[in-house]
């Protein structure tokens, strides 16, 4: 029996070392060596992309302010290039995402030490074939995407609905775009940046996937049978996480932009005479958010959209499990409107994120300004956690362990932050229908941030089991060892 379990217990030593084993030898690795982790966080300066972002946008609203662009148009070289108030907003998003693309190519090269050409390029009927088949196995891609926000009932295609036509301009922009320059950003890449492992890692692999799949049915053909595996669930995942959020941020950037912009006036001169202490509550708040939230907006959606191995922040890997899914998407529209906001959409507004009109009916309007100067807070802090991320940002995925910045304080300083700001909003909403003894709105009012507390720290914990599987992680983790408040939690 002793023999038995003698040789059992050597065998297992002789084993190979599983994923987690080697996991834990690179922690105590990284654990061990104290210099070498300082030293990359001195290179990390994501947030130089990020604040080159935020600049644009500032310089953008107030260029726009000055010359009436919303009204008048854009125009370049003699050339009109937008019109329409949407094409307007499309454009400054496109200029702040090529502003921040730049920033980061330089930054990441610099910082890592990489040389712009990696590979010689060897140009040949093999380089050219396989570029173009990638390139129309992404364009039918892109046109089934299109395909299917056309008819899908929540963006409203053809009843035109407004709050999404943002997005459907983008997507026409972005057929075009991709037209005329997918072939030779795939050429250029392929030819000077080549990686096999990014290769297998394009949303075009999926269409050749499907195509395979569907002609290995065919008698004598089933040895062109695809291989489905871990590759292909990643890069779906990756492309649904891009579909679900690139049209909330234009839409959200469209919404919020021209108020930053009309609010220009104000930050010139001040209030309009006359404007009682509850109007300017009103408008702090109106330009406040529509600043914090616009500004964030743009430089997220400048990190969903422009992924790519020029600036290393290509997506290292995308939570597997539901309940991160879960937890990350009931924290946006539609849903939080379908499970929070239609419940009770009197007392507030419909995204939890713009104070009420129902602020101006509490009789101490100095309360309310402290409430919402304190939110403005929060939600400054919260831009900043998203600045500091630069073209790493991201939701459900792994690009880059940031922490510097907010991120060298809390790990979720986001979540912390926005949260703070919304019960900066609601606690007196809460307070004037108990006054008021609107019981039942008062507790409908609790419920709802409350739940949305839960999910929020849902997303938390998900997060972080996904990422365990980051020895980096692990040194972050052991460095910084609260989740949301120093000193608490």
């Amino acid at each position: 029996m002793s023999r038995k379990k003698k040789n059992k217990n050597t065998s297992k030593q002789e084993l190979p070392k599983t994923q987690a084993a080697a996991n834990q030898v690179a922690i105590e690795n990284l654990a061990s060596q104290p210099a070498s982790i300082q030293e990359e966080i001195k290179k990390e300066r994501a947030w130089l992309s990020g604040l080159v972002g935020l600049i644009t946008f500032l310089v953008i609203a107030f260029s726009f302010h000055g010359n009436n662009i919303l009204e008048h148009g854009i125009e370049l070289f003699g050339t009109k290039v937008a019109s329409t108030k949407h094409e307007i907003l499309l454009f400054t998003l496109l200029l702040i995402s090529v502003a921040m693309f730049i920033t980061e190519f330089i930054r990441y090269h610099i910082s890592e030490q990489l040389p712009i050409i990696s590979k010689h390029p060897e140009i040949n009927l093999n380089l050219l074939y396989h570029c173009g088949i990638r390139y129309f196995e992404n364009l039918i891609l892109l046109w089934l995407v299109v395909a299917f926000y056309q008819s899908a009932g929540e963006y409203g295609f053809e009843a035109e609905a407004p709050f999404y036509q943002a997005w459907f301009l983008a997507l026409d922009l972005l057929w075009e775009i991709y037209l005329w320059c997918g072939l030779p950003y795939i050429f250029i890449t392929r030819a000077f940046k080549y990686n096999a492992h990014f290769d297998q890692q394009s949303y075009g692999i999926l269409v050749g996937r499907i195509v395979k799949l569907f002609i290995s049915k065919f008698p004598n053909m089933g040895h062109m049978s695809p291989s489905l595996g871990d590759n292909e669930k990643q890069v779906f995942l990756d492309l649904i996480v891009k579909m679900f959020f690139a049209p909330l941020m234009i839409v959200f950037f469209c919404s919020n932009f021209p108020t930053v912009v009309d609010a220009i006036q104000i930050i010139k001169h001040g209030m309009p005479q006359g404007f009682g202490s509850q109007k300017v509550n009103g408008e702090i708040a109106r330009i406040g958010i529509a600043f914090f939230f616009s500004a964030h907006t743009a430089l997220a959606f400048s990190a969903y959209v422009l992924t790519s191995r020029w600036i290393g922040n290509r997506n290292k890997s995308i939570n597997p499990k539901l309940t991160g899914w879960f937890a990350c998407l009931l924290t946006f529209p539609p849903f939080t409107h379908m499970l929070i906001t239609q419940h009770f959409s009197t007392p507030i507004d419909p995204y939890l994120v713009a104070p009420s009109p129902i602020l101006s009916q509490i009789p101490n309007q100095s309360l309310v300004t402290i409430t919402i100067v304190l939110a403005l807070i929060f939600y400054g802090l919260y831009l900043l956690s998203t600045l500091n991320l630069g073209m790493h940002f991201s939701n459900l995925s792994e690009r880059k362990i940031i922490t510097t910045g907010p991120y060298s304080v809390v790990r979720h300083p986001a979540y912390t932050c926005k949260m703070l700001g919304v019960f900066c909003i609601t606690c007196p909403l809460v307070g004037l229908n108990i006054y008021d003894n609107n019981w039942i709105v008062a507790a409908t009012l609790t419920a709802g941030y409350g739940f949305a507390l839960f999910l929020y720290f849902l997303r938390a914990i998900t997060e972080e089991k996904h990422l365990n599987g980051n020895a980096s992680y692990h040194a972050y983790r052991s460095k910084v060892v609260y989740r949301f408040i120093p000193g608490l939690v």
